[in-house]
Formats: C-alpha cells, structure tokens, sequence
C-alpha cells in the first residue's frame, strides 16, 4: 500500500511538470508564431503599397508627358494665348 501511494504521488508530481512544461511550450511557441505571422503580414502590406504608389508616380509622370506634348503643339498653344478667338478654340478642339 506504501509503495501504491508513494507511485501516485510521483505520477502526479511528474504528471503536472508535463502539464506545466506544455504549456510554457505553448504560450512560447504561439508567441512566436503570432510575431511572425504579423511581420510578415506587415511587410506584405508594405510591399503591396509601394507597388501602388509607384504604379501611380508612374501614371502621373506619363500623363504630364502627354499634357506637355499636347499644350505644346502650336493648335493648342494659339488657343491658349487668344481664347476669345472662336476659330483656333474650334480648331484646339477638334484637334487629337
């Protein structure tokens, strides 16, 4: 009867040191996981708007290239220096 008490008490005692070490492992390795699950989320957003923004510099550079080019042509400049002239407003207008 000793010897039945005495192997409880040390399955017990090594029952919740395996239940204590699990858990530590546990709240270890989710604490873990969740760091790098956010940092790489993170980065991924990161990476996702620099794409976007400089898919827009681009847009941007390229549409004020074909302003430029457009107000540079002598039907739209005339235009522009006399808009009250009703002939070269037509003639700015048509052009394309």
């Amino acid at each position: 009867m000793k010897n039945w008490k005495l192997s409880k008490k040390i399955a017990l005692g090594i029952m919740c040191i395996v239940v204590l070490c699990m858990s530590m492992l546990y709240i270890t390795a989710n604490g873990i996981l969740k760091t790098l699950i956010n940092n790489s989320e993170r980065k991924h957003v990161q990476d996702n708007l620099q794409s976007q923004a400089r898919m827009i510099q681009e847009y941007i550079a390229r549409q004020e290239s074909i302003l430029t080019a457009y107000s540079k042509t002598p039907v739209i400049r005339d235009a522009l220096k006399d808009p009250s002239n009703t002939k070269t407003c037509l003639c700015a207008g048509i052009y394309k």
